[in-house]
């Protein structure tokens, strides 16, 4: 089954929001459960926020890479098809 663009879009924005709203949650409760001592804490918060950062980066580079590349393959292809038929037309 193929799916429209907005669907496959909507699909992993929701994905998206869910694994993000548990790793805030649950990564909050593991982080306090490690130490008592608040600047340590505060330590381990601010690198538990990088991380999300740039695992958020990451997934977006990839994301939007793909996306690119697709655009991309399909213009070199609508090119090919437009060159064939133009062949055919002067022949």
């Amino acid at each position: 089954m193929i799916r429209s663009p907005q669907h496959t879009a909507l699909r992993l924005a929701v994905l998206y929001v869910a694994a993000a709203s548990l790793w805030i949650l649950f990564s909050d409760r593991a982080v306090e459960s490690l130490t008592s001592n608040p600047h340590l804490l505060t330590r381990l918060q601010t690198l538990k926020g990088w991380f999300f950062v740039a695992c958020t980066g990451a997934l977006l580079f990839v994301l939007v890479r793909r996306a690119l590349t697709e655009v991309a393959r399909s213009g070199a292809l609508a090119r090919v098809a437009e060159d064939a038929l133009r062949q055919t037309e002067a022949s």
